[in-house]
């Protein structure tokens, strides 16, 4: 006979009963290590766009589905915990290569919703890989100088004073006393007493 941890004797009979105790505990994941949980890239968008079909809009599932089409050339049949930072900055680079800084940024916004809900639906474990990923800039989007006519439709559709803004900011400050109501009148500026 041993003395335990507790000072309590223990047979070699018991202690082997008490083992193979532990050891069907850890086998069924009850104690001690555990697989943790992960899914492939594929399965996981199937998931996702399935989610995405009953909650979202159609032009938002048709645009996802675009997007997916991307992501599964840079990911493929990888298993989500295989996905790292490294990965996806390797697929900004060659995104941002194609000259597509735009759907891009469309696409890691779409893989961290993804990442998220595999994490909620507790079919992936650890932190989103997206998470640090730095967005592509995009264009303000393209400036366009109205044509003779539609600027005069335009200043004759508008009223006072919003008309006065309108060629002020387009002709310049210059042109503003022209136009005000009050001009011919001398402004003087004196300071408070």
């Amino acid at each position: 006979m041993r003395t335990g941890r507790a000072g309590r004797r223990i047979t070699r009979t018991t202690a082997l009963e008490l083992a193979s105790i532990r050891r069907v505990q850890i086998l069924k994941g009850e104690v001690g290590i555990r697989k943790p949980k992960d899914i492939s890239f594929a399965e996981a968008k199937e998931l996702f766009l399935k989610w995405l079909e009953a909650n979202k809009r159609a032009n938002t599932t048709k645009s996802c589905k675009s997007h997916m089409k991307q992501l599964t050339v840079s990911f493929g049949s990888r298993k989500l915990s295989a996905i790292s930072p490294f990965l996806i900055e390797q697929h900004r680079i060659r995104r941002l290569r194609e000259g597509c800084p735009v759907a891009l940024n469309r696409e890691l916004a779409y893989l961290k919703l993804l990442f998220n809900k595999c994490r909620k639906w507790k079919k992936c474990e650890g932190l989103n890989p997206v998470a640090g990923i730095k967005r592509a800039k995009e264009s303000q989007g393209r400036i366009r100088a109205l044509t003779k006519d539609e600027e005069a439709r335009l200043l004759g559709a508008a009223r006072e004073p919003l008309r006065t803004i309108i060629l002020a900011s387009t002709q310049g400050y210059e042109w503003l006393p022209r136009f005000l109501p009050c001009s011919g009148r001398t402004w003087t500026w004196s300071p408070a007493t």
